[in-house]
């Protein structure tokens, strides 16, 4: 099992897997709006994956620092301080 420090360095150094993670959980789509409480509760959900509780305060700060690294890959647009747009054409929809 892994320990909560390397799900941390995880979720920081490699915000792909948890886009991938929302994709696989969550109704995200390429051009949808993404907002802070929904973000944040997924990092909580990422670590009861692996059965690590977290407190909503950790699941908060580590939602900010996933949150900043996908605006600075232009992943997440900000559309204000609480909403995103998603910016990921791999997560489009296929009809």
């Amino acid at each position: 099992m892994e320990n909560k420090s390397a799900i941390v360095n995880r979720l920081k150094n490699e915000p792909d897997k948890f886009i991938q993670f929302l994709k696989n959980n969550y109704p995200v789509y390429h051009a949808s709006n993404v907002f802070l409480r929904d973000i944040q509760h997924a990092v909580k959900s990422y670590f009861n994956y692996y059965d690590i509780k977290i407190t909503l305060t950790e699941a908060e700060a580590m939602a900010g620092e996933i949150i900043r690294r996908l605006e600075a890959s232009a992943t997440f647009i900000r559309i204000d301080d609480r909403s995103w747009r998603v910016n990921n054409p791999e997560l489009t929809v296929k009809l």
